[in-house]
């Protein structure tokens, strides 16, 4: 999947800000969506209070989440 939006981005030509914008909207329509509605409420936000800086404060939260659960995988492999 990563592949295949890295190849419409190139296939676009997008710049590195128009790419920023379009993974961050993409990450807010995600949020906002009905499974992620729970989620939200824990953080006190709903999705007509959730804005840019809550969106990339969450999505580094969350990318910090999965790096360090990948390193665990990684260590077991060794």
């Amino acid at each position: 999947m990563q592949q295949h939006i890295y190849d419409m981005i190139t296939l676009y030509g997008l710049t590195n800000a128009e790419t920023a914008a379009l993974l961050t909207s993409v990450m807010i329509q995600v949020l906002k969506g009905d499974n992620n509605k729970e989620y939200l409420e824990r953080l006190n936000l709903t999705p007509d209070t959730l804005g840019l800086k809550a969106t990339l404060l969450i999505q580094e939260i969350l990318a910090g989440e999965y790096a360090k659960e990948f390193a665990k995988k990684e260590e077991g492999k060794s």
